[in-house]
């Protein structure tokens, strides 16, 4: 009685709490109690549960809808809290008030609870517990009731006896025809799950009539289940006559007014192909998807082409189960690849990006000569012709998917004006411009090391200067990879100066580049985070020998006294600095080239050494650099990087102690040794780059500035050709604004006072307050851009005010003057922060 007592002052402490939330209107309080009513019945015990919090809890079924919505979720676990299934019709009570509520989330987890409950009873227990509630539902006049008696019903069929199942039956075509249309579409809706659990001949007689039936309903979010129920319908049937009637129904939507329904049609046009095998409906199901594929509303084309390369799997599949009639390549040339070629131009660009998307993965359904001769043309048309730039940024996000033995050399020139166009045209559209960087690594399949330096390196570099800090910030994922592919030594020498070259910018956030690539050269977030235990897989003992010399001279370095000093500080601040919240999905796509491990040591060119090479010739000398910037965040960040070159050799001399790996240097003679100690001397004497003299690094800056600006100068020079075709308003206006900046142009040459003067002024000096000083972990998360703040005088004249002044009353100046002012054109301020 002791214990019972305490533990009724326990719950009424919990009802006088929870009153008093809801008086106060407390909703956090009120969901942060119900969440706890498990525990609370745990503790109370069963007895005290069903005479006490159970009874409590069914006087208050009219709180806020999040609170009951989590309420229904508690209850799924109160049947065994109470004492079992003899106890539990009081929670069927509670349940049964929430199937009234008008929130549909709650209904709808209430439901889902009823249906938990539902399959943990014997049929025995479901005719005592859920009979009655089914039947109090369906007699109430509300339509939730009846909502959730319908959603219900599939579950209760499936486990009560024989005698029960034709009233049910009977119950739910009630719900089916009832007069209010919320009530037949939730028949709708679940008839799907009570297809499959009643009997075929059932089937036929009872519940295809309600298909017909919902197939004529006058409401549309009703009508659009139909296509659904009609697979369903086919696969529990085996009548032929049956089907044939089914199929009819379908191929109506065709033509339905709605284009939402004929949306629905073309969602699910490969599921009926897949249902429907017989050779009789391959033909007319074709016609279906080509109708809807030349439909004249963009979401019904735009939805078929998302489904187009699932229909076609369906398609060769029927053919293939068919002996005798597999010419699935004639069919798809003469039917398919006509509709693709209307695809590719569709006027819409949603169209044409869902095209895009898809186009690759039709090698799942034609072989290489078919690709090479149908499918490839279309994508010469995509990314050739004048497509929007979301078009063919899509494209070339999935040009993984293009098949291994495709060679897409012929096509490289087209993407690389590609790239340069997007990186002109995507100010705006920061995402764009970070999906390049998968880009470069689909293109690493089929470009050379040198096609790379040559094309596609100068657009990287560009991206590595990017005023968003998550495209910066991703920039250096791919490094690894790039090593991996075309070697240590070539990334060094082609790539890490453009890194190299951050360390003396101006802005902060910049030199964070450096330290980045670093980072990911010592510890690639792509790779999984095993130890690091390959060097003994390797049989190469020379290769081994050299790589103890240069750990050898790693850890000697890191015991001098300046390194020492700096590693003694053992900064973590950027241990949690995750690099998905920048890379986000590119991620994982990122990560498909991450298959093999990098540090096995297989040749001379092997990545452990190398990448041990350059930190020594060139790396550690640069975080030294950076450790005594004059930003804190800066210096940290280069102590955490240290940090993890001092856990690599840590590793790489552990597994040179491995016994393998000394037997297999074992085997060497001390004239061999002492030939590889010579070798590694003068190896890391030779500068990949010189990190000391900048004039190489300023060269590589320079050439990318100059492409960037040669690429928008081209990207502006044609919009204004195409603004000034066939629009004489455009070249008066273009005359007047070059007249006016030639004008003002010739003032500041004669040092006139009235030019708008521009003053730079840097938001980090040489020695930064304080307040200039901001956190790394802020500035990651919030992408904060250190930028330059330019202060142009204000002038009447300007030419920004005669455009104003020659379009305020003229409406076809307005129609024109968007292609004039174009998002290509740079202005003052992003040229000030790109040439600080």
């Amino acid at each position: 009685m002791a214990d019972n007592s305490a533990l009724l002052e326990d719950f009424e402490t919990f009802k006088e709490n929870f009153c008093q939330a809801i008086r106060d209107e407390n909703i956090e309080i009120q969901l942060g109690m119900t969440k706890k009513l498990s525990m609370l019945a745990e503790h109370l015990g069963e007895e005290l549960t069903r005479t006490e919090l159970v009874p409590f809890l069914n006087d208050y079924v009219d709180l806020h809808s999040e609170v009951l919505l989590n309420l229904s979720e508690q209850l799924k676990g109160f049947v065994r809290l109470v004492g079992g299934y003899e106890y539990s019709q009081p929670v069927l009570d509670i349940l049964r008030k929430l199937c009234h509520t008008d929130e549909n989330v709650v209904r709808d987890r209430t439901v889902e609870t009823l249906r938990t409950i539902a399959g943990e009873l014997d049929p025995e227990q479901t005719e005592k517990l859920l009979i009655p509630l089914l039947e109090d539902l369906i007699n109430e006049d509300w339509f939730t009731s009846k909502s959730s008696a319908a959603a219900i019903i599939p579950i209760i069929y499936s486990k009560v006896k024989d005698e029960y199942k034709e009233s049910i039956l009977q119950s739910f075509q009630l719900l089916a025809r009832d007069e209010v249309p919320l009530v037949r579409k939730a028949a709708a809706l679940y008839l799907l799950d009570l297809i499959p659990t009643v009997e075929k001949d059932v089937v036929v007689k009872e519940l295809a009539p309600l298909f017909y039936d919902i197939a004529k309903d006058n409401s549309a979010f009703v009508q659009l289940h139909t296509i659904r129920i009609g697979i369903s319908l086919c696969k529990s049937i085996e009548e032929e006559s049956c089907k044939e009637d089914i199929f009819k129904t379908l191929e109506e939507f065709v033509e339905n007014p709605s284009w939402k329904m004929r949306q629905v049609l073309a969602l699910n046009i490969a599921d009926i192909q897949e249902t429907v095998q017989d050779p009789r409906f391959r033909g007319r199901t074709l016609a279906l998807y080509q109708k809807l594929a030349k439909d004249s509303e963009v979401e019904v084309r735009m939805m078929a082409v998302k489904m187009l390369v699932k229909y076609c799997q369906h398609l060769k599949s029927s053919y293939e189960n068919n002996a005798g009639e597999n010419n699935f390549e004639w069919v798809f040339v003469e039917s398919i690849v006509p509709l693709l070629n209307l695809l590719v131009i569709d006027p819409s660009v949603d169209v044409k990006m869902a095209l895009a998307t898809n186009i690759f993965a039709l090698k799942s359904v034609v072989d290489k000569n078919g690709f090479v001769s149908n499918i490839m043309p279309l994508v010469g048309i995509i990314l050739e012709e004048d497509n929007a730039i979301c078009v063919k940024a899509a494209l070339l996000e999935h040009l993984n998917e293009l098949p291994d033995d495709v060679d897409l050399a012929a096509s490289l020139p087209s993407i690389r004006d590609v790239i340069r166009t997007l990186i002109v045209y995507s100010q705006s559209h920061w995402r764009t411009r970070r999906g390049l960087l998968v880009t470069f690594m689909h293109l690493t399949r089929f470009a050379s090391k040198d096609y790379f330096a040559k094309n596609l390196e100068i657009f990287y570099a560009t991206l590595l200067n990017d005023p968003v800090f998550a495209v910066r910030r991703t920039a250096p994922l791919i490094l690894p990879l790039l090593a991996r592919l075309y070697g240590v030594q070539w990334t060094a020498k082609e790539v890490l100066p453009y890194f190299a070259n951050f360390r003396k910018d101006n802005r902060y956030l910049y030199r964070y580049n450096l330290l980045f690539a670093v980072n990911e050269l010592v510890n690639p977030s792509l790779f999984s985070r095993r130890p690091f235990t390959k060097l003994k897989d390797s049989s190469t003992p020379k290769l081994l020998y050299k790589c103890k010399c240069l750990a050898n001279k790693l850890n000697r370095r890191l015991e001098e006294a300046l390194y020492k000093d700096i590693l003694a500080c053992n900064i973590d601040d950027y241990r949690n600095d995750d690099i998905k919240l920048y890379a986000e999905d590119s991620f994982a796509t990122l990560q498909t080239y991450s298959n093999e491990d990098i540090y096995p040591i297989e040749n001379e060119n092997s990545y452990t050494p190398e990448l041990i090479s350059i930190l020594l010739r060139e790396l550690m000398d640069l975080i030294v650099h950076l450790f005594y910037d004059n930003i804190v965040n800066v210096q940290k960040m280069s102590i955490f990087t240290l940090n993890k070159i001092k856990q690599l050799a840590q590793d790489v001399n552990e597994e040179l102690e491995d016994p393998s790996v000394v037997e297999a240097m074992g085997s060497l003679t001390e004239e061999d040794r002492v030939g590889i100690e010579k070798d590694v001397e003068l190896e890391i004497n030779e500068r990949v780059f010189d990190s000391d003299d900048d004039s190489t690094l300023i060269e590589k800056a320079l050439s990318v500035e100059e492409s960037l600006n040669t690429s928008l100068q081209s990207a502006v020079s044609d919009a204004d050709s195409k603004a000034n075709s066939g629009k004489s308003l455009m070249n008066t206006l273009s005359e007047k604004v070059e007249q006016e900046i030639a004008r003002c142009d010739d003032d500041k040459m004669a040092g006139d006072d009235e030019t708008p003067a521009i003053v730079e002024k840097k938001v980090v000096e040489d020695k930064p307050s304080d307040d200039a000083i901001v956190s790394s972990d802020e500035a990651n998360k919030e992408n904060v851009e250190v930028k330059s703040v330019v202060e142009v005088s204000k002038k009447e004249d300007k030419p920004v005010d005669l455009i104003d002044e020659i379009v305020k009353n003229d409406e076809a100046a307005m129609e024109v003057l968007p292609d004039l002012i174009s998002p290509n054109c740079v202005s003052v301020e992003k040229s000030v922060e790109n040439n600080p």
